[in-house]
């Protein structure tokens, strides 16, 4: 074979296939529709499971108290483990950087929590109201609150996800000193205090599971766990990283 023609093909081919990375490279906004479709139809999937487990345990509609028996604690710790190894798992495909990762694990677990209170408000016509109480999570207590409080966080997480994939996008650092992610981390522990504590006291005082039922949540112990991390995240975080340089 002539090397020339040789050459000639192998060039041409090295420019087809750096066309064709280019074009499957998707960008911020594209790659934002598709995890968020993905979780959109995680949550409608997550909503149909609990329409049926609703069907099976509680019959006569859900409420306080909990159905505490062995097979449905299981099936919701098998169940809830599992959303979070789907979540983790799309995430970390669709990044590059740690950062990355852990920004889309962010955005698509806060789209995928608001959807699936919207397909069960399509499915079942719940909850009645954003103060309805819910059940978030099992692991490794019962996790409580009002429906606004969850859809709140999960609005939050949405935020920070997008934004600071913009800023990994970007090249720039994270520049965060060690008060800053202090700050992050107590606002964060107090955002989870507030949806552990009303069965993390039925624990410590040795109460009854099956009997408790929840009737006050700590909005004050949110409220100051949300304006904190987006005080830090956004307002000393964020800024000081999107005029730094590239990681060293």
């Amino acid at each position: 074979m002539c090397p020339l023609l040789t050459v000639t093909r192998c060039g041409n081919s090295g420019r087809i296939g750096r066309l064709l990375l280019s074009q499957t490279k998707l960008t911020v906004t594209r790659k934002a529709l598709v995890l968020g479709l993905f979780a959109l139809a995680m949550g409608y999937l997550e909503a149909a499971v609990v329409v049926y487990l609703r069907q099976i345990y509680y019959p006569g509609g859900f409420a306080f108290p909990l159905n505490g028996t062995i097979p449905i604690l299981l099936v919701e710790w098998g169940r809830e483990a599992a959303t979070l190894v789907m979540l983790a798992s799309i995430a970390w495909l669709s990044g590059k950087s740690r950062l990355e990762r852990f920004s889309w694990f962010l955005f698509v677990f806060g789209v995928w929590d608001i959807c699936y209170y919207l397909g069960l408000k399509a499915l079942l016509g719940w909850p009645p109201s954003l103060l309805t109480w819910d059940i978030l999570f099992l692991i490794p207590i019962p996790w409580v609150a009002p429906v606004l409080a969850p859809v709140l966080v999960a609005a939050l997480m949405i935020a920070l996800g997008l934004g600071y994939v913009n800023l990994d996008r970007a090249g720039r650092a994270v520049r965060g000193n060690l008060v800053d992610w202090l700050t992050v981390a107590i606002g964060a522990t107090a955002i989870l205090l507030s949806f552990l504590s009303d069965y993390g006291l039925v624990v410590a005082r040795r109460a009854d599971f099956a009997a408790h039922v929840p009737t006050s949540y700590p909005w004050w112990l949110l409220a100051s766990g949300l304006a904190v991390v987006i005080w830090a995240a956004f307002f000393r975080i964020y800024p000081r990283s999107l005029h730094s340089g590239p990681p060293s």
